[in-house]
Formats: structure tokens, C-alpha cells, sequence
């Protein structure tokens, strides 16, 4: 960061930050935007509390060009790859396109600076690269909740959590999006005090940041502005039951409602059945596994509770308007599992 990057700041502050701390910022393609940002204004009014450098980044990605993020947003990067210090902080921002991104090269760095020592973060997807490289722990680790579910059919011996983030040793994962203002906010606060990380978090204007125990808001109807608790309960199921769907009585039952009620309630805050709103979640889900991993098209279709191939491709063709093969790219023997290599 160049002394032009530096603040002052006039007014009540903070005492002094202790030492300065490098992070490297590995910008993998397709990256949030607004995850980078979000790190990077958490750091920078760090470095207003004091008039010494608490924090310092470089942007880097796998061959030096600047990354185009999810929203179309270039960033800029100072350079490619390169060998870290042992006490350097570097954090993996994942996007849409995680499985392209985890390239040889990309994955042969990070266990490099693993072997170093470095302590390493994944964003969102990044966490994707991170497993895939092997320098992350078994246990205690996060993404984004549109991403679990993949990651967790991809590494079945790792237990991906619904945390906002979490802290293991050297190692961290993040779900993203406001989760990484949180994150930051408790990185600065381990590295330079609770009243550095609050300041930081007034002048966010996110005065009470959460913390790494809670889960996220990963409930369908939360997310479409629904408050009726039975439907949120019964949502939860269905995401917690892809690979092995129950029943709509199941559910009602579940939630303490009558399956009648569970219709009428759907029906009111969804405009969908109980029914169709499984199918929908099970099939998107399908969507991402194909076009995500490198798993065959049965075993996406099992992992997402359709035992039979043949009903698999009618439902999705229903809603893509494409069978999963041609999805894939393959134009042969549309609906005939010979045909995919």
C-alpha cells in the first residue's frame, strides 16, 4: 500500500494499532466483488486508527491479468504468483466459476505457501480451492450456503458447516458477502484489540457484528422476505434432505402442522405446492452439480434423490429445457449415459 492509501483521521480514536500485517489477496476468477471490497475497507479504516501502517494487501491472481468478477467489475492485480513470508495472511476470493479456477498451478502454490507456514483463508467458493489443494483441516470449515452442498458431495470425508466463518488454527473459512466484514471484524480484533475492530465497525456503520458461531441465513423463504415460521422450518428440511427426499406429510409432521396446512401455507407465501418447491430445490441443486463438478450425470442424479436416469433427464429437461447431458456439452445420445465420457 503506497502512503497515498493512508488516512488521518481527526477525532476520538483508537489507541495504536500494534504491527503492520501483510495480506495477499488471491483473486480467482469470477470472485465477488463485493467480498474484496468488503475485506479491504475493513483493513483500510484499520490503518486510520493509528499513524503507523497496521495493514498492508497486494492483489495477485494465477497469471498477473486483472480478474473479471461475478458482476462484470475488472480488478485490477499488481503481479502473479509468488513466494509469501511465514507470517503473511493470504486470502483465496472463489466465484461462480470454482472448478476452472483450481488450476495445477493454482493448487501447486498453495501447497506451497501451506508448506511455508502462511496462514490461508477461503471466501465463499475460494474454500473449493483450498480443499482441493489439501491444505485445509477436516473439520471446522464453511462456505457459502449455494455452494455446500457441492463442495460436500465433492470432499464426503470433510463436514462443511452453515457458519458465518470459522477459525482453525492457521486456517479460515468464510461464507462471504456481509460475512466477511464480520470475519475481518474479528481479525482485527485478534490481532489489535476489541476497541480497534469496534471503531471499525462504527465507521462500517455495523455496529454489532456476529459472531463466527452463527449460521446463516440460508432458509429459501428468509431470503425472499418470507416470516412465517412453518414454511422456514419446512424449507430447512428439504435443503437438509435433497439426496433422500420425504414426503409433504413428513414434513407437516416435522414442523407440528397438518399436510393440508403445510399446502395452504406454501401455496399463500411460495405460490407453489410443497411438492413442486422440493422438486424446484433438488433439480437447481442438480444444475450446479453438473456444471460444477466432474461427477457423472447418475451420480448427480443420486446425490439429488432421483434414483432413475431416464426420470432425471424428463424433470430437468422440464425446467432448463435441456437434458443434463446437452447442458454438459454433450451432443450425442442425449438421454443415454454411454454417450457422456
Amino acid at each position: 500500500m503506497t502512503q497515498q492509501q493512508k488516512i488521518s483521521v481527526k477525532g476520538s480514536q483508537p489507541a495504536k494499532v500494534a504491527s503492520s500485517q501483510r495480506y495477499i489477496f488471491l483473486l480467482l476468477r469470477s470472485c465477488s466483488a463485493f467480498d474484496v471490497c468488503a475485506a479491504v475497507e475493513a483493513l483500510k479504516d484499520a490503518n486510520r486508527t493509528s499513524d503507523d501502517i497496521a495493514y498492508d494487501w497486494v492483489f495477485v491472481s494465477d497469471d498477473g491479468s486483472p480478474c473479471l468478477t461475478s458482476g462484470g467489475i475488472e480488478l485490477p492485480v499488481e503481479c502473479d504468483l509468488f513466494d509469501l513470508k511465514h507470517r503473511d495472511t493470504l486470502l483465496v476470493f472463489g466465484g461462480e466459476a470454482f472448478a476452472q479456477a483450481a488450476t495445477p498451478k493454482v493448487l501447486s502454490w498453495l501447497r506451497k505457501q501451506a508448506r511455508i507456514g502462511v496462514t490461508i483463508g477461503g471466501i465463499s467458493s475460494g474454500v473449493h480451492t483450498l480443499l482441493k489443494a489439501g491444505v485445509l483441516p477436516n473439520e471446522g470449515i464453511t462456505t457459502h450456503w449455494n455452494y455446500r452442498s457441492v463442495l460436500q458431495e465433492q470432499f464426503e470425508d470433510i463436514d462443511i458447516g452453515r457458519a458465518l466463518y470459522s477459525l482453525n488454527g492457521n486456517r479460515f473459512t468464510c461464507a462471504g458477502g456481509l460475512a466477511t466484514v464480520d470475519l475481518m471484524l474479528h481479525l482485527i480484533a485478534r490481532d489489535n484489540g476489541a476497541e480497534t475492530a469496534t471503531w471499525v465497525a462504527d465507521n462500517l456503520v455495523c455496529s454489532a457484528p456476529r459472531s463466527a458461531s452463527q449460521e446463516q441465513t440460508i432458509s429459501q423463504c428468509s431470503r425472499i422476505g418470507d416470516r412465517n415460521t412453518k414454511v422456514s422450518e419446512a424449507v430447512d428440511i428439504m435443503l437438509d434432505t435433497l439426496e433422500t427426499p420425504i414426503s409433504p406429510s413428513q414434513i407437516a409432521d416435522e414442523v407440528g402442522i397438518s399436510t393440508r396446512q403445510l399446502e395452504r401455507l406454501f401455496n399463500r407465501h411460495m405460490n407453489v405446492s410443497p411438492k413442486v418447491y422440493y422438486m424446484r430445490l433438488r433439480i437447481e441443486k442438480a444444475r450446479m452439480m453438473l456444471l460444477q463438478t466432474n461427477l457423472k450425470t447418475i451420480e448427480v442424479a443420486i446425490a439429488c434423490g432421483f434414483n432413475s436416469p431416464s426420470h432425471f433427464s424428463k424433470i430437468y429437461r422440464k425446467h432448463f429445457g435441456m437434458s443434463p447431458y446437452r447442458e454438459r456439452g454433450f451432443h450425442g445420445g442425449m438421454d443415454n449415459e454411454r454417450s457422456e465420457p
